[in-house]
Formats: structure tokens, C-alpha cells, sequence
């Protein structure tokens, strides 16, 4: 190997990544002298330098000189100089550049001597880099772990292109994989402890591999989090839910337990859920849960629906996934009774429909969605809506909260004698999702909901309120998504207001009044998301309910989500729009509540409202139900 001198430079320049910076305390000594240069596993880039200083005891004096060598990994000298007494200043050794040296490991020793023979010497092991590295962030999937469950830990690196570091990662104080970033350790699959807790990860990096089987030191380029692992979900975190409302409810959060309500209603005889063929956990298109390769499955040997003594109630098959390509003619979901009494199939159709197959006692019937257009690479909600009635069952469509469709079916269903008050039966049976024929991709969530906020037996209709409920929970007062006709008793209107495509759609001159907001606490927050193209924009005026009189009046000044946050103090009602600076109304007893008012002001543009949301307090923010 071609041996270089050092550059020697007496500006004293630092470049390194990582916690510890370049220049730390001495490691070693030896006699009366230590020497403070930088720490083992630090990364140096080619336009840096090197800075070292002897810190010489009591009893110590400075060398005769200095000789400094980089011995590479293949154990020969790459570069080495001499530093005399009379370039060493006040113990600061010149800055050691390293431009010339070819990037990678090294070994530097520090060698010095007094009257010719040898004092002291010193090492540390460093790489030499074209440019900086860092651990920018570690991520999880899930970002809360279960206990007892498998999650992903990935890596989010600052590195340069074509490297391919060495990563070690450390989980509660203990190693537990390492490896290069192209076989793969930018990803670590952990299983979660027993016990709830929060637990240390530290991910270190190196820029280059190992000769043996590990680095003996630590790097200076790491990164430490902390992982909460605890025993459920909370309410606040993304999710179907909430879970009395589903008869199944799996998560996928590295596991396949149901926190849905079948296990209580069914009792010690409830199947679980189980994982066959090739399911394994990933992130696909930034989504963690199973994938599913178009034969790999999750199942249970029973009937998951809430179906029994040959009656149905009304149910959603609800799912959250991604698809990795195109396909059609997949099966999402299928459940089938071992006596035939009932058979349910959920399927892909062409151009990104969905097709639903029903057959009970010889009789099937199939029903395609309108409008539904799923797309690989990108996350999605699906919830199929199941009504059934004594001569026929109602089917609605909804993606990403969107209506695509509804439609009724010429098959009918008893209703059941069992409920919540009584013991359910499972019925014999399988349940499938995905399977042989499935679809290919990765499932976040599937539930089969039942029940609404009432506990009354119900299918999810109104995905926005259910979502909101989950959400908010008891601080929820209004949430309406305008998904089906007809416009609910609690809004008013003046002119033409339809709902239609997921809104409710306000013709030229109209207006819509939304329902009284009470103030049962101090703290109100009402948003509104609302869609427009014509001039001039619409109008929103906020009412008080006792006389209709305006407190505020406010003109759009472009479509989205408009946000009203309101705090009544004595006879007064701060009111902040979109975070804007608070105006403050009078307000005459007595006040009970508001209510917002919608007016269409353009000459020929409709205007289309997606959904009204209230809720006591006013820290909330709307969020896309794919946002974590």
C-alpha cells in the first residue's frame, strides 16, 4: 500500500459526527502524561483535521518528539509523521489533516519519546470519511409496542450516497443485532418485554464493516431512544375503535389478539386468531401490520360475524392495508359457516372496485361497489356496510371515509334472539383474510364492528362520527360527515342543500345551519371543512343560539378546514379563528350555546361542506384518519 506523509496544520479545525464530538478527555496515560485527542470510534471527514494535546502531570515534562502513524485494517502504515519538541505548543500538537488518506478504518498511535527512548504511547481507532455520517432518528412500528409483541425499529440515516455503514443496535443495555445496511440491519424486528415499561434502544453506526465479528469500542455516531411498551392502546392513539363497538377488533400492533368483544360475548370458546403460511410483519408504503402474499393468511376456525341462530345483525367489515400492485379478483375477506347457513366473500373487482358475495340457505347475491378506485402504494380504509332486513339486505360502500356506493340485495335475514345481554354461540366455521387467491400487500387493522356509541346492534354508516368518537370520546358534541342522505333533523337550511358524494352540497343563495353547540365547559372547538371554486366565498357566521344574533362573521379565503376556538369568560366569548389572534364577543344572559351558519354567496358555484366536528376543549387538531 502507498505510504503519505501527514499534512500538518497549525489552525486547529474539527469535524466529526455523533454525540461526543472530536476532542475528548484522555483515555489513556501513561507516567505523568495523558493525551486528549479524540475518542475511539469517532468519524473524521477527509476536510477535517485531527486535534491532539498532551496534558503533562505534576512530575511530567513534554517529549523530545512525537511520531504518529494510521495503520489501516489490513495492518500496514498508510501514513505516519514526526512531530519535533519545537512544533508542540504549550502541549497542542499541529492539527493532523487527513485529506490524503484513502476513506476507511484506522489505527492511530501516538508514540512518544524523551532522550531517545520511548515514553509513552497512545492509540485510538477512527475512520476517515468523504462526508459526515449521523443516525438522524429511529422510528417504530408500532409507535407504542405491546407486550409480548413483535414490533420494527427503522433506522433514519444521514449518510453518504453508495455507503453502506455497519449498524449495531443495543435494546434495554443489551445487543441484539448488528450488521451492514444492505443486508439489512437498517431494519431490527424486536419482540417487546413481558411488562410494561419504557426501554432504552441505542443504534450505533460505523462506515465501515468489521474485520472480525465486531467493533471492540463504542461509535460516535449513535442515536438513543426510549420504547413504551404497554399493555393496550390508549384511546388517543391511531386506530379503529373504540373497542366495545367491534365485535372483532385486531390491530396487527405486532400481534394478532382481538380486543373487540367476542371474547366476553362468546366466552372461553372464542377461536383466536392465527397466522398461517408466509404472514410476516412489515412496513409497506409507511404502514406496519402483516403482509399477505397472496396465499399467507390470518384466520380463525369459526364464524367472526355476528351471526347466530340463523339470524345476522348488522355489522362492517372495516380494514386499513395497502396494496403492493395491482390485482384483481383477490379476496380480502371471506367467512363461511360449516353448515352453510350463511357465506360472506369481500373481493378486489376490476379497475379497484369491491365486490360482496352473500349466500344463506341456497340463496347468494353479489354486489359491486361505484366509485370505490383503490390504488397500490398508499394506505386505505375500507368499511362495508351490512344491514340486513327480513326480505332483503342493505350494502354502502366506504373509502377513506368517502361514500362509493350503496345498493340492496334480494336476500333477507332473520334477526337474532341473542345480544349483549346473553351468551352468544360461535358458529362453527372458518374466517379468512387474504388466504389462497388473497390479496398481496399488508394489513394494519381489520375489525368487524357492531355496535354503535348506544351499544345498540348497528353497522358503521357514519364512519367521520365513529371516528370522532374514538377520538374525542365523552368530549364529542357534534360529528356529522354528510356520508348519506338525507341531511340529518338536527341542520336547518334556506334554499337548496343536498347531500350528495360524501357532502352536504349548497346551491347558489343557500345556506345551511348546523345544530346548537352547548357550552356544558368553558372550552369549545368547532371545525369545518368545506370545499369551494367560485367567487366570492362563502360566508360563515357564528350564532348565538338564544337569539340567532351573529358573534362573528367571517369570509373564507380558500377551501379547507376552518377551526373556531372558543373560551367564555364572564360575558364574554374569545373566539380564535385558524389560530389566528383571539376577537372577543359580548354575550348577554342567558347564553346556552352557538351554532355556525353556512351561507353560499357565489353566483353559480355550489359550495360543499365534508363535515362539521365540535367537541369540548380547544387542543384539538383535525387529523386524516391515516395520519399517526
Amino acid at each position: 500500500m502507498r505510504r503519505v506523509a501527514l499534512i500538518l496544520m497549525t489552525v486547529l479545525f474539527f469535524s466529526a459526527c455523533g454525540d461526543g464530538g472530536l476532542v475528548m478527555p484522555s483515555l489513556s496515560e501513561d507516567g505523568d502524561l495523558r493525551l486528549q485527542t479524540v475518542a475511539d470510534g469517532t468519524v473524521v471527514t477527509r476536510s477535517g483535521t485531527i486535534s491532539a494535546t498532551l496534558l503533562p502531570g505534576p512530575q511530567g515534562r513534554y517529549p523530545d518528539r512525537v511520531e504518529v502513524t494510521f495503520i489501516d485494517q489490513d495492518g500496514e502504515a498508510a501514513a505516519e509523521r514526526t512531530i519535533s519538541a519545537a512544533e508542540i505548543d504549550r502541549g497542542r500538537l499541529p492539527a493532523l489533516a487527513v485529506e490524503q488518506l484513502a476513506t476507511g478504518f484506522y489505527t492511530v498511535h501516538f508514540k512518544l519519546f524523551n532522550d531517545g527512548r520511548r515514553s509513552a504511547e497512545f492509540q485510538r481507532r477512527l475512520f476517515v470519511s468523504d462526508a459526515p455520517f449521523a443516525v438522524a432518528s429511529i422510528s417504530a412500528y408500532p409507535p407504542t409496542f405491546m407486550t409480548d409483541s413483535k414490533g420494527i425499529l427503522r433506522a433514519e440515516l444521514d449518510i453518504p450516497p453508495q455507503a453502506d455503514p455497519f449498524l449495531r443496535w443495543s435494546f434495554n443495555g443489551e445487543p441484539v443485532m448488528q450488521g451492514l445496511l444492505s443486508a439489512g440491519a437498517g431494519e431490527l424486528m424486536l419482540r417487546s418485554p413481558q411488562s410494561e415499561g419504557v426501554y432504552p434502544v441505542v443504534l450505533e453506526l460505523f462506515p465501515a464493516a468489521p474485520r472480525g465479528a465486531d467493533f471492540g469500542f463504542a461509535s460516535q455516531v449513535s442515536q438513543q431512544s426510549d420504547l413504551v411498551v404497554k399493555e393496550s392502546r390508549s384511546a388517543s392513539e391511531r386506530g379503529f375503535g373504540p373497542p366495545q363497538s367491534y365485535y372483532v377488533l385486531l390491530h396487527f400492533a405486532g400481534n394478532t389478539r382481538d380486543s373487540g368483544m367476542r371474547n366476553a360475548l362468546v366466552g372461553a370458546t372464542a377461536a383466536s386468531a392465527q397466522t398461517f403460511g408466509a404472514a410476516e410483519l412489515r412496513i409497506v408504503h409507511e404502514l406496519f401490520g402483516y403482509y399477505l402474499d397472496g396465499a399467507a393468511a390470518i384466520g380463525f376456525e369459526e364464524v367472526i360475524l355476528p351471526f347466530t341462530n340463523a339470524g345476522l345483525e348488522p355489522f362492517s367489515i372495516a380494514m386499513r392495508l395497502a396494496l403492493t400492485e395491482p390485482q384483481r379478483d383477490r379476496v380480502l375477506f371471506s367467512a363461511r359457516a360449516e353448515d352453510s347457513s350463511l357465506e360472506l366473500r369481500l373481493e378486489l373487482a376490476d379497475e379497484g372496485e369491491l365486490r360482496l358475495q352473500l349466500a344463506a340457505r341456497g340463496r347468494s347475491a353479489t354486489v359491486t361497489s361505484e366509485g370505490a378506485a383503490l390504488q397500490p402504494g398508499r394506505p386505505v380504509d375500507i368499511n362495508v356496510a351490512v344491514v340486513p332486513h327480513a326480505g332483503y339486505t342493505s350494502v354502502a360502500w366506504f373509502v377513506d371515509r368517502e361514500p362509493a356506493g350503496a345498493a340492496d340485495i334480494p336476500l333477507g335475514f332473520a334477526r337474532p334472539n341473542r345480544g349483549l345481554d346473553g351468551r352468544w354461540q360461535p358458529l362453527a366455521g372458518r374466517s379468512v383474510i387474504g388466504g389462497e387467491g388473497g390479496f398481496i400487500g399488508v394489513i394494519d387493522e381489520f375489525g368487524i364492528f357492531f355496535r354503535d356509541e348506544h351499544s345498540r346492534p348497528a353497522a358503521n354508516t357514519s364512519p367521520f362520527r365513529v371516528e370522532q368518537l374514538r377520538r374525542h370520546g365523552e368530549s364529542l358534541i357534534v360529528a356529522e360527515g354528510f356520508e348519506r342522505p338525507p341531511l340529518p333533523q338536527s341542520f336547518a337550511t334556506r334554499g337548496e342543500v343536498t347531500v350528495a358524494g360524501g357532502s352536504a352540497v349548497l346551491e347558489p343563495g343557500a345556506a345551511l345551519i348546523g345544530p346548537a353547540v352547548g357550552f356544558d365547559s368553558s372550552e369549545v372547538t368547532l371545525e369545518l371543512s368545506i370545499e369551494f371554486a367560485g367567487t366570492p366565498a362563502p360566508r360563515v357566521e357564528l350564532l348565538n343560539v338564544a337569539d340567532d344574533a351573529p358573534l362573528l362573521s367571517h369570509s373564507l379565503g380558500g377551501p379547507g378546514v376552518l377551526r373556531f376556538q372558543l373560551e367564555r369568560r364572564a360575558d364574554l366569548l374569545w373566539i380564535r379563528v385558524n389560530d389566528r389572534d383571539p376577537v372577543q364577543a359580548p354575550i348577554a344572559a342567558p347564553f346556552s350555546g352557538v351554532r355556525l351558519e353556512i351561507a353560499n354567496d357565489a353566483g353559480a358555484a355550489e359550495v360543499r361542506v365534508d363535515s362539521l366536528l365540535a367537541f369540548h376543549g380547544t387542543s384539538g387538531i383535525r387529523q386524516s384518519l391515516h395520519v399517526p
